[in-house]
């Protein structure tokens, strides 16, 4: 079992063997959409109707809240499992009429402070003409995890400099104003002048907004491409997800 000493090559492995698909076609595909999430900071992961996991993005880190038994979702936890089962039946059978419905569970774990949160989209409208057997598609958030915002972008945005974008990346993890400063070898007086610098170029007034700034930044979407491509996006998640599920027919 992952987080046991298993590595993700030997999980990977372990879900290949345990899915024995009828065609290698389908996983290729949904390998490279799977993917596109991670740049959201979200995990991504297919199942079948079984539950089997067919396929995962380098977001979801099994052992901690969800785990995996002979190629089958799981939760680490065995008092949270009956919870899981519960979600799963009511994203895969839930509604037939309306499969773009997102179930959402809440999941702890212990790397961190917020649970987990799982969206579910049923995939089963699509099933019958799927290259591959998936039927559901589960988005996983970890609350604790940041979004950064790439130094490149702020300076395109705003016009900061190398030392504000990565002033303004200190402060947006928490850090203070000192701590920052020695972080990024400056004195503390440099890094208020760099910091008023920050408020005015970005229009902020307050270290406060300057955080609330960075944040929509880092949760933004994916820009617009052909749904064939890259079905996604942040904001328009049941729409996105059922393109997914109905983009791989005719992949």
């Amino acid at each position: 079992m992952v987080g046991f000493g298993w590595s993700q090559e030997a999980y990977a492995a372990m879900i290949e063997r345990a899915a024995t698909p009828p065609d290698i076609d389908w996983h290729s595909v949904l390998s490279g959409r799977l993917s596109a999430f991670e740049r959201l900071g979200r995990g991504a992961l297919l199942i079948d109707a079984r539950g089997r996991v067919l396929e995962f993005n380098a977001s979801v880190r099994f052992g901690d809240g969800l785990d995996v038994v002979r190629g089958y979702l799981t939760t680490a936890r065995i008092a949270d499992r009956p919870a899981l089962e519960r979600f799963l039946s009511a994203v895969m059978h839930g509604s037939t009429h309306a499969p773009a419905v997102a179930t959402t569970l809440t999941l702890p774990h212990k790397a961190g402070l917020h649970p987990l949160v799982i969206d579910g989209f049923a995939c089963t409208d699509a099933v019958p003409t799927l290259p591959g057997p998936a039927a559901a598609l589960l988005l996983i958030t970890d609350l604790d995890r940041r979004m950064q915002v790439p130094d490149a972008i702020l300076r395109s945005l705003f016009g900061l400099t190398t030392t504000e974008a990565r002033l303004a990346h200190q402060l947006a993890d928490g850090s203070s104003l000192r701590e920052a400063s020695m972080r990024l070898g400056i004195s503390e007086g440099h890094a208020r002048q760099r910091l008023k610098s920050v408020f005015v170029k970005t229009r902020t007034k307050r270290q406060g907004e300057l955080v609330i700034l960075l944040t929509k930044l880092g949760d933004r979407g994916l820009p617009p491409m052909s749904s064939r491509t890259l079905p996604f996006g942040s904001s328009s998640a049941v729409g996105s997800q059922v393109t997914l599920c109905h983009g791989l027919e005719s992949a």
